[in-house]
Protein backbone atom coordinates (compact mmCIF):
# COMPACT_ATOMS: atom_id res chain seq x y z
CA UNK A 1 0.00 0.00 0.00
CA UNK A 2 1.82 3.55 -0.90
CA UNK A 3 1.42 5.94 1.65
CA UNK A 4 1.03 9.81 0.76
CA UNK A 5 3.63 12.44 1.00
CA UNK A 6 1.48 13.76 3.53
CA UNK A 7 2.33 10.51 5.62
CA UNK A 8 5.61 10.07 4.91
CA UNK A 9 6.64 13.53 5.82
CA UNK A 10 4.69 13.01 9.05
CA UNK A 11 6.54 9.71 9.59
CA UNK A 12 9.71 10.69 8.58
CA UNK A 13 9.47 14.04 11.45
CA UNK A 14 8.19 11.57 13.79
CA UNK A 15 11.51 9.45 13.49
CA UNK A 16 13.27 12.70 13.27
CA UNK A 17 12.52 13.41 16.72
CA UNK A 18 12.61 10.57 18.13
CA UNK A 19 16.52 10.25 16.84
CA UNK A 20 17.19 13.59 18.52
CA UNK A 21 15.11 12.49 21.89
CA UNK A 22 17.43 9.34 22.01
CA UNK A 23 20.93 11.20 21.22
CA UNK A 24 19.89 13.55 24.29
CA UNK A 25 18.58 11.28 26.29
CA UNK A 26 21.91 9.21 26.31
CA UNK A 27 23.95 12.42 26.06
CA UNK A 28 22.24 14.56 28.89
CA UNK A 29 19.89 12.00 30.74
CA UNK A 30 15.99 11.95 30.86
CA UNK A 31 16.28 14.25 33.71
CA UNK A 32 18.51 17.27 32.17
CA UNK A 33 16.84 17.04 28.37
CA UNK A 34 14.30 19.63 27.86
CA UNK A 35 11.50 19.70 25.26
CA UNK A 36 13.32 22.39 23.86
CA UNK A 37 16.39 20.93 23.38
CA UNK A 38 14.70 17.91 21.40
CA UNK A 39 13.33 20.73 19.10
CA UNK A 40 16.51 22.51 18.67
CA UNK A 41 18.60 19.08 17.85
CA UNK A 42 15.67 18.05 16.11
CA UNK A 43 15.60 21.13 13.72
CA UNK A 44 11.80 21.34 14.14
CA UNK A 45 9.38 23.98 15.67
CA UNK A 46 8.11 23.14 19.18
CA UNK A 47 4.93 23.06 18.48
CA UNK A 48 5.36 20.59 15.86
CA UNK A 49 7.22 18.41 18.58
CA UNK A 50 3.79 19.02 20.70
CA UNK A 51 1.86 17.76 17.99
CA UNK A 52 3.69 13.89 18.63
CA UNK A 53 4.55 14.24 22.12
CA UNK A 54 2.71 16.65 24.30
CA UNK A 55 5.02 16.08 27.41
CA UNK A 56 8.44 15.17 27.92
CA UNK A 57 6.90 11.67 29.95
CA UNK A 58 5.28 10.91 26.28
CA UNK A 59 8.12 11.50 24.93
CA UNK A 60 10.30 9.18 26.78
CA UNK A 61 7.96 6.76 26.33
CA UNK A 62 7.57 6.94 22.33
CA UNK A 63 11.30 7.09 23.17
CA UNK A 64 11.14 3.43 24.60
CA UNK A 65 8.32 2.11 22.32
CA UNK A 66 10.48 3.01 19.16
CA UNK A 67 13.82 1.39 20.68
CA UNK A 68 11.60 -1.76 21.76
CA UNK A 69 10.23 -2.19 18.23
CA UNK A 70 13.63 -2.13 16.88
CA UNK A 71 15.25 -4.40 18.71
Amino acid sequence: MAVSRREANKIKCRQDILKASRRLFKEKGYENTMIDDVADKGAIFKATLCNYFCNEESLLVGTLDDLIASV
